[in-house]
């Protein structure tokens, strides 16, 4: 009897020394996965105050864009009543715009033309405090991440977790990490900065989570264009357009860009053998308005794809870039943050097939001139038969897609949307 009683009393404390190193270690590893999720979270949080600070410079773009617009109102209104805007399948837009600017110009006139001004400037005074507010909140929470993953690479937090844990148990017992565990708490996660890359590698790791800020723009801030088509003047004029292009990019980590321009575009029949032929397409710049937000270090950077400012308004966009652009003052913006992410983010087993690269964002500038002449093609073949305009439209897509292939280029979705307009317009004529 007295050997089958310190049986089980053996056996007891062995369940117990099992289930309080079984509660240790669980909630040691609770702890490091709510610390994982505690960093993702300040990710996220960095991402939200970078587009608060897109949106704030795309509204000082927008602002300045629309002022110009107001200005000009008389030179707008007279390309929309006289190129045949208020014929094509977006009149009722077109005249909209038009009743919309001269109203507004009207009242700016009342006041003095000072309340548009007073308007603009008011954004402007609000932006040089929107920028700084969310410029210091991101450098706090990457003081946060940078704490929390020093706390936790040494273990020492984790370990008197399971200790506390452990003697909740049993006051007898005592918890230690193994010291080969310690290396990989501290390697599990790494900064990526602006210096942080490998010996002879890339040094700027940034590209991962300013990809993230990107994709995280909403439709205001990434691209607000609109295009307006007219209808075509026989035998003089054809292909106006009226298009807005506007859009707010991250330039090199260290600038954002923003652009809003507006202009009036024609085919005029004046060119070849006694303007026989359909002259190239002219521009007609109108308004524009942009705002720049550079990190102190950051040198004169690239041109960002701003909507497709550049790409199909470019006299407006000149013009907005030598007069029309803010600059707006940095004020603690450092361009995109540092972060903390995990070491190894290709979490594949190993052996398996590499994933298939998704494109995130990239314009086929190669095709772009190409598809348009191809669409206006098409366009004109759908305003005399709505068979084959439905064709054409339809190859037009086909061509697109496939130099898009060769190219090793992905498209955007706007690119096709004259075909699909170019269809609806020969339901209706």
């Amino acid at each position: 009897m007295f050997f089958m009683f310190n049986s089980g009393q053996a056996v007891d404390e062995k369940l117990n020394v099992i289930n309080a190193a079984d509660a240790a270690a669980y909630s040691a590893g609770v702890m490091q996965a709510r610390t994982l999720n505690y960093e993702a979270y300040l990710n996220r949080a960095i991402i939200a105050n970078e587009l608060a600070i897109a949106q704030a410079v795309s509204m000082v773009s927008w602002t300045q864009y629309f002022q110009t617009a107001v200005t000009d109102v008389w030179g707008i209104d007279a390309f929309i009543a006289g190129s045949g805007l208020l014929l094509g399948c977006d009149g009722a837009r077109a005249a909209l715009l038009a009743a919309a600017l001269a109203g507004t110009a009207y009242a700016n006139a009342e006041s003095g033309g000072a309340v548009l001004a007073q308007s603009v400037n008011y954004v402007r005074q609000a932006n040089e405090l929107i920028v700084p507010a969310h410029a210091a909140a991101i450098i706090a929470l990457r003081a946060s991440q940078r704490a929390i993953d020093v706390a936790m690479s040494s273990g020492t937090l984790q370990r008197n977790l399971a200790q506390e844990i452990a003697r909740g148990t049993d006051r007898t017992l005592s918890v230690e990490l193994v010291p080969g565990t310690i290396p990989g708490l501290a390697s599990f996660t790494r900064s990526y900065g602006r210096d942080s890359g490998p010996p002879g590698g890339v040094g700027d790791e940034r590209g991962r989570l300013a990809g993230a800020v990107m994709r995280s723009r909403d439709a205001f801030t990434a691209d607000r264009s609109f295009t307006l088509h007219g209808a075509n003047i026989f035998p003089w004029l054809r292909d106006v357009t009226l298009k807005k292009r506007g859009g707010t990019d991250l330039v090199s980590f260290d600038e954002w860009q923003a652009m809003d321009t507006l202009s009036g575009h024609a085919r005029l029949r004046r060119c070849g053998f006694f303007g026989s032929a359909f002259c190239p397409d002219i521009e007609l710049p109108f308004a524009g308005g942009g705002a720049d937000l550079r990190a102190a270090q950051a040198g004169a950077g690239a041109r960002g794809y701003l909507g497709g400012a550049w790409a199909e308004n470019p006299k407006a966009a000149e013009m907005t870039e030598d007069y029309w652009t803010t600059r707006v003052a940095t004020r603690g913006w450092r361009g995109i943050s540092d972060n903390q992410d995990l070491a190894d983010l290709d979490m594949r087993p190993r052996g398996s097939p590499a994933a298939t690269p998704t494109c995130v964002r990239a314009v086929p500038w190669t095709c772009s001139t190409r598809m348009r002449r191809r669409v206006a093609s098409a366009r004109s073949r759908a305003r005399k038969f709505s068979s084959a305009g439905r064709s054409g439209a339809v190859t037009v897509r086909a061509n697109c897609r496939a130099c898009i292939a060769r190219t090793g280029r992905c498209g955007w979705s706007h690119r096709m949307r004259p075909t699909a307009r170019t269809r609806r317009c020969a339901r209706t004529t």
